[in-house]
């Protein structure tokens, strides 16, 4: 049985993506979980960056009452890492996954350089600090390199192959009529109403018909529905190759094609 770990993070910040709750599932293409592990990164929980965290001012009270009722600990990263690192090799995971895989491997990278080495600057996997103009020129997949590289070397300790559901559910799944219909009935829009979401909350409710169902924005709870998704495409779908990023744009062009007068004023 082969299988895989999959990711979430919950982060201070879009630029900085300083971790503060991250949580884990291992389990099989299936969707069979055998372990789950999650905590509050310590140095990130209690620090004054909290005050800026998404979800805030919604989560805090429970994370608060969770820590009470021993739900969750409150954890040095490092340590949670060491505990991740036995869990990899015990079960010999060769597969990293997440919703968005991008976001979340450049908020576990950046999360290394601030308990590492401090937030001012950027560095890559060998400790060199890349320079601002530098950073600025990269493109996805440039910097997607730079952080999985970093992960190999100071996380997992050799060379690991990544997957993106939301890539999969994009491809196989949410850039269909049927979809972007069911979207658009639901009301299922981005903010500007330009386009219809492509969350891992809107792929849940589509896969599953609860189309009342809202994420906690816990990252145990959402890496759960995560493993889910990435389950359904499996059996339903079968898996594509390679990671496309900013796969939105798929789902867009179906929209655009639907709904033209709706689309035409998204700012991309």
């Amino acid at each position: 049985m082969e299988l895989l770990i999959t990711f979430d993070t919950e982060t201070v910040g879009l630029d900085d993506k300083i971790i503060y709750d991250i949580g884990y599932c291992i389990h099989d293409y299936q969707g069979n979980i055998i372990r789950k592990n999650h905590c509050l990164v310590k140095e990130v929980f209690y620090s004054s960056y909290m005050q800026y965290a998404y979800y805030y001012e919604k989560n805090i009270l429970m994370y608060l009452n969770m820590i009470d009722l021993k739900e969750i600990e409150v954890r040095p990263f490092w340590n949670f890492i060491e505990e991740l690192r036995y869990d990899i090799e015990f079960h010999n995971i060769n597969t990293v996954n997440a919703y968005n895989i991008l976001f979340d491997v450049q908020a576990i990278s950046r999360t290394i350089q601030y308990t590492v080495y401090g937030i001012q600057k950027r560095y890559d996997a060998d400790g060199n600090v890349i320079k601002e103009d530098v950073l600025k020129k990269q493109s996805e997949g440039d910097y997607f390199r730079i952080c999985t590289e970093m992960l190999n070397k100071h996380i997992f300790k050799r060379e690991m192959s990544y997957m993106c559901t939301y890539h999969q559910a994009c491809e196989n799944l949410l850039a269909s009529a049927e979809y972007v219909e069911m979207a658009v009935k639901n009301k299922w829009l981005t903010e500007n109403g330009h386009n219809v979401q492509t969350s891992a909350e809107a792929c849940y409710r589509y896969i599953t018909g609860k189309h009342g169902f809202n994420e906690s924005h816990t990252a145990l709870d959402d890496s759960i529905i995560e493993v889910e998704i990435l389950s359904y495409i499996y059996e339903n779908c079968g898996l594509s190759k390679g990671i496309r990023f900013s796969p939105y744009h798929m789902v867009r062009k179906v929209f655009k094609s639907l709904y033209p007068q709706e689309a035409e004023y998204e700012k991309m």
